[in-house]
């Protein structure tokens, strides 16, 4: 017959038990639904939209620069402005999606992940005018154009995310101050790297220098998102809704094309088929969403006049701000 177990006294059961050195300096990992001060929850949140804000900060100054260095016309150059907006804007809902769906916080490193990998292809790609010509090549300006799109693409991805992540990790008290830091934060490389990007333009190592200029920052911001930051909650059981993915993508798309082929000089006529296409597919749009288990756009929500109506006046202003922020550098230019 087994010994019956020892039973403590109170003393004995109330006196600290011998850990280990391997179990003190373990640490307790991060729990689902971490909250952090708003100081340190901007200061972690902010980096994949200070990746952007650089990129698009050093660029917009650097159009006649990219030309003369480059031999292309000012109408192909703005490509290298305009394809990261309309990818960017038009993914943005979808990476939100992705990141109620498998997580925000693997959404927003497979972003970064992109941006990172695009601005260092995009670099080695060669971009000098071969002899005889006056141009750089077509195929070279295509495939740093292709890596441009990636790396939107993955701008859409972590910042949607990065955005949602303030919400989660703050506690409710400290949400308007976390994003006054955020908000400043991630405003002023808009007043600084204006100046940096057209130094380094002007530089020995070229225009295209404008793609290492926000390389630190990416690799600070996956450094960080992988090491420092918490699990967020994630609704991976239900089905994705594809069609209605699809469907978002173009009617963003079409809008965002007709307000930024406007700004560069193409006839109002695009704009105008642009906002009539948008029109004719929102119907279809807003039926798929409303059978969808799981809809990227909740159907319900957005017929409520207050939300629907701020919606309405939030997406108006964000392309207002947003085609001025890439366009009037680019016009003024």
């Amino acid at each position: 017959m087994d010994p019956a177990p020892a039973v403590l006294s109170g003393a004995e059961a109330a006196s600290p038990q011998p850990v280990s050195g391997a179990a003190k300096n373990k640490k307790e990992p991060m729990k689902l639904g971490t909250k952090f001060g708003p100081v340190k929850v901007a200061a972690l949140c902010c980096w994949p939209v200070l990746v952007q804000t650089i990129d698009q900060s050093v660029f917009n100054v650097s159009t006649f620069s990219i030309q003369s260095q480059t031999g292309l016309q000012l109408g192909y150059v703005q490509w290298f402005l305009v394809i990261v907006y309309l990818i960017c804007a038009s993914f943005t809902v979808l990476g939100g999606k992705l990141g109620d769906r498998y997580g925000a916080n693997k959404i927003v490193m497979i972003g970064l992940y992109l941006t990172l990998g695009a601005q260092i292809c995009a670099y080695l790609v060669p971009a000098g005018i071969p002899e005889g010509e006056t141009h750089m090549s077509t195929r070279s300006f295509a495939v740093m154009l292709f890596f441009r799109g990636i790396f939107a693409l993955g701008l859409a991805l972590s910042t949607s995310n990065s955005t949602a992540m303030l919400r989660h990790l703050s506690h409710r008290q400290h949400i308007t101050v976390v994003f006054v830091y955020f908000t400043v934060a991630t405003a002023l490389p808009m007043v600084l790297f204006p100046t940096i990007g057209g130094w380094l333009a002007e530089s020995a190592l070229g225009w295209k220098a404008l793609y290492l200029a926000s390389l630190p920052f990416n690799i600070i911001a996956l450094f960080l998102y992988a090491t420092k930051i918490p699990p967020l909650p994630s609704s991976a059981g239900t089905s994705f809704d594809v069609l209605g993915s699809a469907l978002t993508i173009v009617c963003m798309f079409l809008p965002i094309y007709g307000v930024s082929a406007l700004s560069i000089g193409q006839p109002v006529s695009v704009l105008l088929l642009c906002i009539v296409g948008m029109f004719c597919i929102l119907p279809l749009l807003l039926k798929v969403e409303a059978r969808a288990t799981d809809p990227v756009i909740p159907v319900e929500v957005i017929k409520q006049p207050r939300i629907g109506g701020s919606l309405v006046s939030f997406m108006l202003g964000w392309l207002g701000m947003n085609s001025g922020i890439y366009m009037v550098p680019y016009a003024m230019q």
